[in-house]
Order: structure tokens, then sequence, then C-alpha cells
């Protein structure tokens, strides 16, 4: 797809990535929103799970908070952002991103940005603007939640 455009007299291309997302994603907020999707899921279809929301939130938790991880026959318990070894990590981590994406569509100079691509905790961005424009952006974006920081990679070939 990028390789096929011929980039504009004031397009810039760079990428964001998010700094060690893992142990950043906020459990609680992640959890949270992880319940909202499947409640709005139950709600259009009541057979879809039978737990209420209070059960889940007990389940979440459960399943990754307070998770020993071995390395060299001791154990650790990790101190904040999701367990690694939860199988729901990468679930909870998307989720939570997913919600971060969302918010930048909402960014004051939206009209600038001209491809948002994302994949796990990488961004990557074409905008019709300067410099300074990718430092607003990135200055704003890392406005929106005080866990999550990115930062810039200028892309040098379109």
């Amino acid at each position: 797809m990028i390789q096929q455009q011929k980039p504009g007299e004031n397009e810039l291309m760079f990428s964001l990535d998010v700094e060690s997302l893992f142990t950043n994603v906020p459990v609680n907020e992640a959890i949270g929103l992880a319940i909202q999707i499947i409640m709005k899921k139950k709600n259009h279809d009541a057979k879809f799970i039978k737990l209420n929301a209070k059960d889940l939130k007990q389940l979440f938790e459960l399943a990754v908070t307070d998770i020993p991880s071995g390395f060299y026959d001791q154990l650790y318990k990790q101190q904040g952002g999701v367990s690694m070894g939860s199988p729901l990590a990468s679930i909870l981590a998307h989720i939570f991103i997913e919600h971060i994406e969302n918010k930048i569509e909402h960014y004051l100079d939206q009209h600038k940005i001209q491809i948002m691509k994302r994949h796990v905790d990488d961004m990557f961005f074409v905008i019709d603007g300067k410099q300074e424009d990718v430092e607003k952006l990135l200055e704003s974006i890392n406005q929106l939640h005080d866990k999550i920081k990115f930062t810039c990679k200028d892309e040098k070939y379109f």
C-alpha cells in the first residue's frame, strides 16, 4: 500500500512506539474496557455469556494480577502492568492500546493525518505537515494517558 503511493510535497512519514507496553498497561482500566466490550456483546445476545460484570472482573483479576513468574529457580511477581505469563496479557494490552488509538481520532489536527495504522505497540503515520506537526502530535498523544508514552522514529523511505 505505502510503496504504491507517491509522497506529497508536505507529507511526512514516521512511526510511534509505546515504551514498555506490557509493564505499563493499567490493569484495572484494561479489565474495565474488556468488560465493557463483553457486556456490550451480551446486551445484543443474552446467550453470549451468563456472567455479570462483577464476576467477570473477579475472573480477570485472578487471571492477570499477582501471577508469579520464574527465572532460575526464583519466583517473581510483576509490579504493575499485565503479567507477561498470562494468556490474557496480549489481549488486554491490545484492548487498551485500541482505546488510546480511538482517542487519537479526536486529535485537534486530525485532518493532517493522511494514514494511521497500528500493529501491537507500533503506530505508523503519514501526515500532511511539517516536523513541528509531528512533534505536536507526539506531545498530544503522550498526554492521553500518564502510563503510556510513545517515542518517535522518522521513516526515511516512502
